[in-house]
């Protein structure tokens, strides 16, 4: 699932999401929900554990992937 979805079904804002995964700001949140930035390791393992597996690490990359399809061709 995705963090945007996970948010969605949740009914969170952006800021309620980045103080749920103990994130700084919730720009930070909007932008690993919207692809435009990707979440550290750490961070990552968070998300993980705070969503309880609902949004893993696999999610991100497939988010990545379907917004670079282009540049990831081998």
């Amino acid at each position: 699932m995705l963090l945007e979805d996970y948010r969605t079904l949740n009914n969170m804002s952006y800021k309620e999401l980045a103080t749920f995964l103990g994130l700084k700001s919730p720009t930070s949140a909007m932008r690993y929900c919207i692809g435009t930035r990707y979440p550290k390791l750490n961070i990552l393992i968070r998300i993980q554990d705070k969503t309880k597996q609902a949004v893993t690490a696999n999610d991100f990359v497939a988010k990545y992937r379907e917004l670079h399809e282009q540049e990831v061709q081998p």
